[in-house]
């Protein structure tokens, strides 16, 4: 079963997110009768999981959520983790001008 994995936090821009994985879906799916079904769930979960990540960092706490949605042999992984995982790398990265 393939996995497309699709990570939510409080930077996630929705449409952008919702754009990259339509154009990442293949063909085989997206022209099955019952995708679009499928997919307004998707979207709906990441517009929704968007939102709680936007409102639980204003509060400071923190969250971590997992929805799966299978369709045919691709499994739809959304994950919602705020505040985003803080990656030293990436952090020095930006400092030095790397980035």
């Amino acid at each position: 079963m393939k996995k497309i994995i699709i990570r939510i936090s409080e930077k996630t821009d929705p449409s952008k997110t919702i754009s990259n994985l339509h154009d990442s879906i293949p063909s085989r799916l997206s022209t099955k009768p019952e995708f679009e079904l499928i997919f307004k769930q998707i979207k709906s979960c990441i517009d929704d999981f968007t939102a709680k990540a936007i409102k639980v960092s204003g509060a400071g706490t923190t969250i971590h959520i997992e929805k799966e949605i299978k369709f045919s042999d691709t499994m739809f992984k959304i994950i919602l983790d705020s505040p985003a995982r803080f990656n030293l790398l990436e952090k020095i990265k930006e400092y030095l001008g790397l980035r």
